[in-house]
């Protein structure tokens, strides 16, 4: 850390020191905007190539034929006609094996999501492929939501959204907080 001696400075060099200071800040200022800006079209970049992708958990499906295998299993489990038009797995454990599965459409996608609720009771999930910075959002949600649980409180997460005994919470980007919301009126499950 630098230490100057003020007494040494005249009135006009500090005018001139603020100024450069000044031109500095407002720099900084721009180029925080601009990585911003760059950080959030590579988030948008990232959810558009996941947009059609779901994650499915726990599923033990040999390597060959992986898409026609995913097909099978959701439309037997799930009732739902799909097209994956590309499968793989992630991870080397085969009792942790991942399977990032693409869908022809964002339709079926939601359909899937909208029908894994038939799998309850099983050892298979199913999950939207989300981004990193998704992942972390939804990961603080979960530790909320374990607090709240642990002191008794109802809490259920959805997309970057936590609802506490019929509170709405939303995740807020710039503030990286969770933010009440006051005019929420739950529905009636």
């Amino acid at each position: 850390m630098f230490e100057y001696n003020t007494h040494d400075i005249n009135g006009d060099e500090k005018l001139e020191l603020t100024q450069k200071l000044n031109l500095l800040e407002i720099k900084l200022q721009k180029q925080d905007a601009i990585i911003e800006k760059l950080e959030n079209q590579l988030e948008t970049q990232e959810k558009n190539k996941k947009i059609h992708n779901i994650i499915i958990k726990g599923l033990q499906l040999p390597n060959n034929n992986l898409e026609t295998n995913i097909e099978t299993f959701l439309n037997q489990e799930l009732n739902t006609e799909v097209n994956v038009t590309e499968a793989f797995k992630v991870g080397k454990k085969s009792d942790s094996m991942v399977i990032v599965a693409k869908l022809k459409s964002r339709t079926q996608k939601q359909l899937i999501l909208t029908n894994k609720n038939k799998l309850k009771g099983k050892s298979v999930y199913i999950e939207n492929d989300l981004t990193k910075a998704e992942l972390e959002i939804q990961s603080i949600l979960r530790q909320h939501a374990n607090e709240e649980l642990k002191k008794g409180r109802k809490a259920k997460i959805a997309y970057q959204k936590l609802y506490i005994d019929n509170e709405l919470y939303i995740w807020n980007k710039k503030q990286k907080q969770l933010i009440k919301q006051i005019n929420f009126t739950p529905t009636k499950n």
